[in-house]
C-alpha cells in the first residue's frame, strides 16, 4: 500500500509469468491490475489473438478481451479480428463482412502492409465471415474459400496448429449442411486428432456434436442421442463455457430425435422455447425454431396454426434477407397443405414459392443446404402428385434417392423409397 509503483511491478512480473506459462486470463488481469493496459493487449496478441478461439473458444476469447476498454481494441487490428471473429461465432451480426472489409483495407493501406501474424489472422477471419454471408445467399458457395484457408492453416500446421483448429470446424460446419456426410466424417476424425493432445479442451463439447450430427446422418438415432445426453452433457466445459449456438443445436437435434420416433410432445418441448432464449441467426437454428416448431405443431393436430407459423416466417425471412430459410417455410407449407388435402390452399401457395425452381437448384449436388434439398423434394413432389403427374412425382422421388444415396443421408433415402411407393400407387 505504502509503494504502489511496487504493486504494479510485481502485477507485471505476475503477468509475465503466466503469460509464459500459459495462463493467459491471468496474465492479462495481472497487466490491468497494473495499469498497463498495453501490455494487456500484447500479451493477447502474443497468446494468439485470433487463433485463441481454437483453444479457448469463442467465450472465454470474448471474456478474455472484454478485459480491455473497446477503444483500446479498436486500436490493434489484430484484437479488431478477434473481437469480429468471436462476435460472428457467437451472434453473427448482419454488418460482420463490412466490418472485415473495412479493417482489411486499412491494414492493405498501413506501410508495409500486415506482417505474417496480422495476415494469419486476416485469413482465418475471412473464412469465419462464410458464416455470415450464408445466411443471406440462396446460392452460396464456401468451398473455394475454406479450401484456400485449409492450404494456409496445413502449411502452417507445424508452427500453429490452432489455425487448422479453426478452418476445421468450419469445414465441418458446411459439409454438415450441404454435404457429404462421408467427408465429413473425415473431417470429424481430423479434429479428433488435433484435440487428442488437449491443447483445445474448452471446444471440446463440439466433437461430441459432431458425432451427434454425423450419426443422426447416417440414421444411428439412438447413437446420436447417447452423444448428446450421455457424453456432451458430462462435459465439463459444455457446462461452463456453452455458446448459445451450441445448446440451440442440442435442442433441435433432441427435438429431431423425438419426432423421428413418434413423440410430439416431446420434440416440440425441446424446440419450443428456442424463440424465448438468445439471438437465433444460423438456418439450422432458425428452421429447428420456427420450421419444427410448426411441423410439430400440425402433428399434434394444429393444422391452421402450424400455417400460420410458417405464414409468420416467410414474412420474417423476407424482411430480414434469410432467402433459404424463407424458402423452407414455403416449401413446408405446401407438403402440408398436401398432407392435409387441401388442394387450393396448396396451389395458391406453389404461387408464392414455386417448389419447381427450388427443385431446379437442389437438383445438382451439394448446391443447397440438405434440409433446402428435402423440403424442395418433398414440395415438388407434392404438387405433381396433387397435379395427377405421377410420372412426374416418381421422377421426383428417383431423383430425390440419387441425391440422398450420393450425399449419405441415410433417413432421406428412406423418405426417398416412401415417396416413390406413393407414386407407384397414384399409377405412375
Amino acid at each position: 500500500v505504502r509503494e504502489p509503483s511496487r504493486i504494479s511491478a510485481q502485477h507485471l512480473r505476475a503477468a509475465h509469468h503466466l503469460a509464459d506459462t500459459g495462463h493467459t486470463h491471468e496474465a492479462v488481469s495481472h497487466a490491468v491490475a497494473a495499469g498497463r493496459l498495453d501490455v494487456a493487449a500484447d500479451l493477447i496478441e502474443r497468446a494468439g489473438a485470433l487463433r485463441l478461439v481454437a483453444n479457448e473458444g469463442a467465450l472465454r476469447s470474448r471474456l478474455l478481451l472484454g478485459q480491455l476498454p473497446e477503444a483500446h481494441v479498436r486500436r490493434r487490428p489484430r484484437l479488431r479480428l478477434l473481437h469480429l471473429a468471436c462476435e460472428v461465432v457467437e451472434m453473427n451480426p448482419a454488418g460482420a463482412m463490412t466490418e472485415f472489409e473495412r479493417i482489411e483495407g486499412q491494414v492493405r493501406d498501413t506501410e508495409g502492409g500486415p506482417d505474417e501474424p496480422l495476415q494469419l489472422d486476416l485469413e482465418m477471419a475471412r473464412c469465419l465471415m462464410l458464416l455470415q454471408q450464408a445466411e443471406h445467399q440462396a446460392q452460396f458457395s464456401p468451398w473455394p474459400v475454406l479450401a484456400h484457408t485449409s492450404r494456409v492453416a496445413r502449411a502452417q500446421l507445424s508452427q500453429d496448429p490452432r489455425l487448422l483448429a479453426i478452418s476445421l470446424p468450419l469445414e465441418i460446419f458446411f459439409l454438415h449442411r450441404y454435404g457429404p456426410v462421408e467427408r465429413c466424417e473425415r473431417r470429424t476424425r481430423e479434429i479428433e486428432a488435433i484435440h487428442a493432445d488437449g491443447n483445445y479442451t474448452y471446444n471440446s463439447p463440439w466433437i461430441w456434436m459432431y458425432r451427434a450430427r454425423n450419426a443422426l446422418a447416417r440414421g444411428q438415432v439412438d447413437q446420436a442421442e447417447r452423444d448428446l445426453r450421455h457424453s456432451l452433457h458430462n462435459d465439463a466445459n459444455y457446462i461452463n463455457y456453452r455458446q448459445d449456438s451450441l445448446g440451440q443445436l442440442v435442442a433441435i437435434l433432441l427435438g429431431r430425435i423425438a419426432y423421428l420416433r413418434g413423440d410430439m410432445e416431446l420434440a416440440l418441448s425441446h424446440v419450443g422455447a428456442l424463440l424465448s432464449e438468445r439471438p437465433i441467426t444460423m438456418l439450422e437454428m432458425l428452421v429447428g425454431a420456427h420450421v419444427d416448431v410448426a411441423v410439430c405443431e400440425f402433428a399434434l393436430g394444429n393444422v391452421e396454426h402450424a400455417q400460420a407459423l410458417l405464414a409468420a416466417v416467410r414474412h420474417q425471412a423476407e424482411d430480414d434477407d434469410l432467402p433459404l430459410l424463407g424458402a423452407m417455410a414455403g416449401l413446408t407449407q405446401i407438403d402440408l397443405a398436401a398432407r392435409m388435402g387441401d388442394r387450393a390452399l396448396l396451389e395458391r401457395l406453389a404461387a408464392q414459392c414455386p417448389p419447381a425452381d427450388w427443385w431446379a437448384q437442389a437438383s445438382e449436388p451439394f448446391a443447397l443446404p440438405w434440409c433446402v434439398v428435402e423440403a424442395a423434394a418433398r414440395a415438388q413432389h407434392a404438387v405433381l402428385r396433387q397435379a395427377g403427374d405421377g410420372r412426374g412425382a416418381l421422377a421426383v422421388a428417383e431423383a430425390f434417392l440419387a441425391l440422398a444415396l450420393r450425399s449419405g443421408h441415410q433417413l432421406a433415402v428412406l423418405a426417398a423409397h416412401l415417396m416413390a411407393a406413393t407414386a407407384e400407387d397414384d399409377g405412375a
